[in-house]
């Protein structure tokens, strides 16, 4: 009973979340929530948000987290990996937005990508050679 009850857990653990939602954030802690709310950061979310910049998009490389500008002053998440580093960023993203009074998105609109098949996939064409170089011709 015991081994069933630890392999449903590690189940939950490894399995692949195919939608986001805002309820699925993880609480920010201290330090987050400070940088999430700094200046610099609201000055670039409202750069962001411009209108003028509607279909613009975002990729945080640091996170693995992709926005777009959907006008309206909404943004949308259109894509994360599912890892803690991705669901953190989105946290913040959606602490920064809301806080200078932005739409931020998140659900049905959002590729969750699996971290470990995108890694695997890398690999793979690494191994096929198929990933170009820097080699000179």
């Amino acid at each position: 009973m015991k081994q069933k009850i630890e392999r449903k857990q590690e189940n939950k653990q490894t399995e692949h979340k195919t939608r986001w939602f805002k309820e699925d954030l993880p609480t920010l802690i201290e330090s987050d929530i400070e940088t999430s709310l700094s200046h610099e950061n609201k000055v670039w979310a409202l750069n962001f948000a411009n209108p003028k910049n509607i279909g613009v998009v975002y990729w945080s490389k640091d996170f693995g987290v992709e926005l777009q500008n959907v006008g309206g002053y909404n943004i949308r998440c259109i894509m994360a990996f599912d890892s803690p580093d991705a669901s953190i960023g989105l946290a913040m993203f959606c602490n920064t937005f809301t806080a200078i009074g932005v739409g931020f998105e998140l659900g049905e609109c959002t590729v969750v990508v699996p971290l470990v098949e995108r890694a695997e996939a890398v690999h793979e064409a690494e191994e096929a050679g198929s990933i170009p170089g820097m080699e000179v011709i």
